[in-house]
């Protein structure tokens, strides 16, 4: 009885360990992609900023909002 008790303790303590271990793991991936990705897309601004600026270009460039939409009557 006593050496069932202790098996069965030292297979809870064994899956509760592997779910703290996967919840650590996963969740210090999750905290890590962000700043990765953050500073993927500074070093790519960066370089396109040096290359516009290497071609002589330094004003931003706004897309020209048109005054009205194109009317969608009759096109189906």
């Amino acid at each position: 009885m006593l050496g069932s008790i202790a098996f069965v303790a030292f297979v809870t303590s064994a899956v509760a360990v592997v779910f703290v271990t996967l919840v650590v793991a996963v969740s210090s991936a999750a905290a890590t992609t962000p700043v990765v990705e953050t500073e993927q897309r500074n070093k790519s601004a960066q370089a396109s900023r040096a290359a516009r600026r290497v071609r002589g270009v330094t004003r931003r460039y706004r897309p020209v909002i048109a005054e009205e939409p194109p009317d969608a009557v009759g096109t189906l």
